[in-house]
């Protein structure tokens, strides 16, 4: 998925079925990198309102914007107006998409994906991308933070975490 209301927008001007050239992403903070220029089929032009199932905002009602599902090749790319947190494939669902289905997902959360993902992932890639997130801390510019601190610091203990499903 990716947040991009110009991009969205485009396809709801060409409606459903159409055919179209699209340029996609790092429109909102072009910092981490440039658009991408694609070719696609617009599947789906849902209003992009949805339910958190799970996590702190199970049962929060919120919006993506209108957004789309864009068909290009075997991928599908979601294309939302708004931004919305990735706690679990609910913005999938929402727009007819079926994670259990998907060969691949992207998850952008380091943080919750594993809880999120957890019963319909069989494994997981962590890519180290460009982006204000990124996998390894320490690639980041801290300036004002209370040292030693882990991860950023290497002689520190990592801290062992138990993690525990309801």
């Amino acid at each position: 998925m990716v947040v991009d209301p110009e991009a969205a927008a485009a396809c709801h001007r060409a409606g459903e079925g159409s055919e179209l050239e699209l340029v996609v992403g790092h429109r909102r903070d072009p910092r981490w990198g440039e658009p991408l220029r694609v070719r696609g089929r617009v599947e789906r032009l849902p209003d992009g309102r949805f339910r958190y199932e799970g996590g702190i905002l199970g049962g929060v009602e919120v919006s993506m914007g209108p957004s789309a599902v864009v068909a290009i090749g075997a991928v599908r790319l979601l294309v939302m107006s708004k931004p919305t947190y990735d706690w679990g494939d609910d913005q999938y669902r929402s727009v007819g998409l079926d994670p259990t289905a998907a060969k691949f997902v992207g998850v952008k959360n380091m943080m919750n994906f594993r809880f999120g993902y957890g019963d319909v992932m069989k494994g997981f890639f962590v890519l180290d991308l460009p982006g204000p997130t990124p996998p390894d801390m320490r690639s980041l510019p801290f300036e004002r933070i209370a040292r030693p601190v882990f991860p950023l610091d290497r002689d520190l203990a990592e801290p062992h975490i138990e993690l525990t499903r309801r």
